[in-house]
């Protein structure tokens, strides 16, 4: 089977984001049962490390290990939402503060926060999924994990980031 360059690249950019998933899921489990270790992320130009929160990492490692099926109605906009991407990865919502990136080989959602204003950038991400149509138990079920940018993890130091979407 030879694969012509559009497919390639999208095979390419699928299986990094597997990976990218898998990784950062064993860095959750990991830190997870390292509980003497500090939780942080150590930005190359900041005197002060991004700590990220724990609990939050709990919660995330229960919603991505046991998820919770979705009601009827947020599985329909969850489909619509899919919709474009035509059974592929790819991105669902982007804005100069966040993208909602969906990774379909691990089924589930990724904002990527590029904002220093971590809070506010996730309650875009999340107004967003309402204004689809998604109810704030869509939200969590998706389920949505976020993460800090390189280069906005550059411009913080010392505040607690929770990888969960505000609310769940």
């Amino acid at each position: 089977m030879k694969l012509d360059k559009q497919n390639y690249i999208l095979v390419l950019i699928s299986s990094l984001l597997i990976l990218f998933t898998f990784i950062l899921i064993g860095i959750i489990i990991y830190s997870l049962n390292n509980k003497n270790a500090p939780s942080t992320i150590i930005p190359a130009n900041s005197s002060q490390p991004l700590n990220i929160d724990s609990g939050g990492q709990h919660k995330l490692l229960e919603y991505v290990s046991s998820p919770k099926p979705l009601v009827k109605s947020d599985s329909r906009v969850r489909q619509e939402l899919l919709k474009p991407l035509n059974n592929a990865s790819g991105i669902v919502y982007y804005s100069s503060n966040v993208e909602i990136d969906y990774i379909k080989p691990a089924d589930l959602f990724q904002g990527v926060v590029y904002s220093p204003y971590f809070e506010a950038a996730k309650k875009e991400a999340v107004d967003w999924l309402k204004t689809q149509g998604l109810s704030q138990e869509g939200v969590c079920n998706l389920p949505l994990m976020f993460y800090v940018s390189d280069k906005t993890t550059n411009q913080t130091g010392g505040e607690t980031f929770n990888p969960l979407p505000p609310g769940c």
